[in-house]
Formats: structure tokens, sequence, C-alpha cells
């Protein structure tokens, strides 16, 4: 059944969790599903985020949309729909499918919902095979580019070898550049990252580090920091001024999934050479 709900919160906030989780849950489930954002949508106040199975080889890949709509300067409403073609996979596909692809769905949207209510986003109370109302919320949504408990794992390493100050330091500002948008600075700061980290692995460059380093999924995630937000942060520092510029904004620099990543290798290889 669709979900609906009715959340005391600012879009942009509500829109961040969201994009946060889906890219958190493309790893989790191995990228056996894509989104794509509706940029085309004629409704400035109207966020869709549409879900995909992986697999094209038939008709019915389209797992339904997730719709962010303002219903006033701190209310959205909160849509998850149920497509036709979900209902047809029970009838139309063989057990072997029809056992995977709605079970996978279901996954994935759990796995959004229980995110958002770690957020506080959502209470506990949320009952996901109806339409609810959410109750405001007592305290602001603890959302930071970097996990405090990922960051609190760095600070608890003692390293004889190497020293975790500056690492540490630079992902406090990064989760500061983001509280007050700094969406420059966000860049910025993890290009710094990139640049620091790499002797942990033993290489000299982060390059190296994505060429030599970790299995097949731990390779994508850092591909998509070295090419992707290389060229995006290279873009802000060496791009001489122009006579009209488009400002970056938090989907822009959202890599936080991809530098969780390696900063949870970073803390257990730190730790395997501590013990």
């Amino acid at each position: 059944m669709p979900i609906t709900l009715k959340i005391n919160e600012n879009v942009e906030i509500l829109e961040t969790a969201v994009v946060h989780h889906l890219r958190n849950a493309l790893e989790k489930f191995d990228r056996a599903f894509w989104y794509m954002f509706q940029k085309n949508i004629s409704n400035k106040s109207v966020r869709v985020y549409s879900l995909f199975y992986s697999s094209t080889g038939d008709n019915l890949n389209h797992m339904g949309d997730i719709k962010l709509r303002k219903l006033g300067s701190s209310k959205i409403e909160l849509t998850i729909s149920d497509p036709d073609e979900y209902q047809k996979l029970q009838n139309n596909f063989p057990d072997e499918k029809t056992d995977k692809k709605p079970h996978l769905r279901e996954e994935i949207i759990t796995y959004l919902m229980d995110g958002l209510r770690e957020d506080n986003l959502l209470s506990s109370e949320s009952n996901k095979s109806k339409p609810s109302t959410m109750e405001p919320k007592k305290e602001k949504a603890n959302l930071k580019y970097i996990n405090l408990q990922r960051l609190q794992g760095l600070k608890s390493i003692a390293s004889t070898e190497f020293d975790l100050s500056k690492l540490i330091q630079l992902c406090e500002e990064l989760n500061n550049a983001y509280d007050n948008q700094g969406y420059f600075s966000i860049a910025m700061l993890l290009r710094a990252i990139l640049d620091h980290v790499p002797p942990i692995f033993r290489f000299k460059t982060f390059e190296q580090v994505v060429a030599q380093y970790g299995n097949k999924s731990f390779k994508a995630n850092m591909e998509h920091l070295e090419k992707s937000l290389r060229k995006i942060a290279d873009s802000y520092l060496h791009l001489p001024i122009r006579k009209q510029e488009m400002l970056p904004n938090q989907n822009q620099v959202n890599f936080s999934a991809d530098l969780d990543v390696l900063l949870a290798e970073i803390t257990r290889v730190l730790r395997l050479q501590t013990k």
C-alpha cells in the first residue's frame, strides 16, 4: 500500500535525508536498484525520486516514486507510491523473480523509513501501511555530513604510526560547513581528505588507492570520489569568474555515503594495526 505522511520539517532537510539514505541503500543492496530525480517537475514545491530495479530485461522495472510536497514553510507531505507495475509482478513473473523483486522493494523502503526515523524525522509510532499524520518532533534532526558515531570511532583510535588530528579536524569542519550550507567548503574539504589519507593504505596518491586497494564494491565508492568529487572540487578551486555563475547545492556535493565507506575502512585498518 502507498505510504503518505505529513512531517513538520523544512523541505531541504527532509530532501537531504532522503537522498542520503537512498545512496546508502545503493551500497547495502549492491546497486540492485537505481533512482532518478525528476528535475522537470513544473511545480517547484514538489520533489520526485523514481526508483527502478537495476535489471532492464523487462518492462516492469519501476518500483514506485518518493514524492516530497511542500504544504507550507515547515510542513512536508511524504508519499511513497505503490505502482500498478509492482502489483503485476506477482502474476507476470516466474516464482524466482516474484520472490526477489517485491521483497527487494520492501527492504529498500523499510531501510529508508528506518533511516528517517533514526534522524528523528519520523515518530516511532509511524504506521508504514497506511496514511499517518506526524506529530511535531521535539528536537532538530541530527543530520550530519559525517555520522557522529563514525567520527567518534576515528577519535578513539590510538595509532602510533599516524597522527589523526588533521583528519579529525577536516571531518569536524566538514560537518560545520554542512550545518551552515557551505557547499564550496564541503567540496574543498572532501578533496583535502582524499589527498591526506593515502599513506594509511600504503600509497602516495588517492588515485593509487582507487586502482590497487580493496574489493570491487570499495573501488566503486572510491572511483566516485576520485572521478566525480575531485572534478567538482577542482572546478570550484580553479574556475575563473564568469559573467554568470551557478552556485552549488547540497545534492551536488552529496558524497557522504562514499566518504563514510572510506572512513569506515580507515577505522578498520588502523584498529587492526593497533592490536
